[in-house]
């Protein structure tokens, strides 16, 4: 095996401790020397592959929603959905799977409640709000965008800090809904359209959920 196949194993390794530990104890709980012990290294290999645990988090974040992406492709097929919809479904059941996973729940919490992943979580969310305008077929200036960002952002770190905590009372579709429909008119969107697709989303993702395993993986499962 060649010096860059060794390097690259290595690299895969330290990230594939990391993401199981951050599942099952968080990333603040997470210390480098457990996640050198996992995947027997020295401690000088984490700077050197990530810099340090903060990047492996992000990439572990990024990963993680990407494969919730994935996942709602493999259970529906190119054109099943329009855009508003699929943005509904994606919140939908990522919030489903978070009432019933509760290390799912409280890495995503970590992360959007760190000011030190900020950059990478407004940007996430900034893609968002660009689907939705364009499926909405709404122009949006990009200072005006910025601050939409900003807003829904802040206010999707509360709502889940607030399932976290166990404050919210009403059901996962409605509390959805009323996000949903919130950032669609912040965006300028027609309200009565949103709810249609709101409508839609949900009878389409009925009796859905996620399921993620210990690596972050996610696939679309039907909910017992």
């Amino acid at each position: 095996m060649g010096e860059y196949s060794v390097g690259v194993a290595t690299r895969n390794k330290i990230y594939s401790v990391a993401k199981r530990l951050f599942y099952e104890q968080g990333v603040e709980a997470t210390t480098y020397a457990q996640i050198c012990d996992g995947a027997e290294v020295n401690r000088g290999l984490i700077p050197y592959y990530f810099k340090g645990k903060p990047n492996i988090a992000i990439a572990v974040f990024n990963d993680f929603l990407d494969g919730i992406e994935k996942a709602i492709d493999q259970q529906w097929h190119p054109g099943e959905l329009i855009d508003p919809e699929r943005n509904i479904i994606y919140e939908l059941l990522e919030f489903r799977l978070f009432t019933h996973d509760k290390n799912a729940l409280r890495f995503y919490s970590e992360i959007l409640g760190d000011r030190r992943y900020q950059d990478a979580t407004l940007g996430t969310q900034e893609e968002v709000m660009r689907q939705l305008a364009a499926g909405s077929g709404v122009e949006i200036t990009p200072a005006e965008m910025r601050t939409i960002t900003s807003m829904v952002n802040g206010t999707e770190s509360e709502l889940v800090k607030a399932l976290e905590r166990d404050y919210l009372q009403e059901s996962v579709e409605d509390f959805v809904r009323r996000d949903m429909l919130c950032c669609f008119f912040l965006l300028g969107s027609d309200i009565e359209q949103a709810s249609r697709w709101c409508d839609s989303a949900f009878q389409k993702a009925a009796g859905l959920t996620l399921a993620c395993t210990v690596d972050f993986n996610t696939s679309v499962v039907r909910d017992s």
